[in-house]
């Protein structure tokens, strides 16, 4: 029988590419080009692709110096969930910007994908 106080988990419909602005365009048109992922959305701070069942992201995010994978989990009980991540030492973040880095907050439930 499972343990009744483990949060469950599920997968979100979304994966996130955080990536320094210097790399956006780079970054958009290889997955365009040169792997041909379908675009979904473009504008001028994020792209938007399918990715077989899940939607991929990109967002360029300036203040960042490296690219950074996020992805989207769901859960029925946000701060059950984030307890036993953040008792390890690693923080859950919802920021208000789509590109804050995790790193900065702590307490909350997944970040979404894009606010765009």
């Amino acid at each position: 029988m499972a343990d009744s106080k483990a949060p469950l988990f599920a997968r979100g419909s979304n994966l996130a590419m955080k990536v320094p602005g210097p790399l956006f365009e780079e970054t958009v048109a290889f997955d365009r080009d040169a792997i041909g992922l379908p675009m979904l959305k473009e504008a001028d701070q994020t792209a938007i692709f399918a990715f077989g069942a899940m939607n991929l992201h990109i967002d360029r995010c300036p203040q960042m110096s490296q690219a950074e994978i996020w992805l989207k989990l769901t859960c029925r009980d946000s701060a059950a969930a984030a307890k036993p991540s953040e008792d390890a030492g690693s923080p859950v973040a919802t920021p208000s910007s789509p590109c804050r880095p995790a790193s900065t907050v702590s307490g909350s439930p997944a970040p979404p994908a894009s606010s765009t």
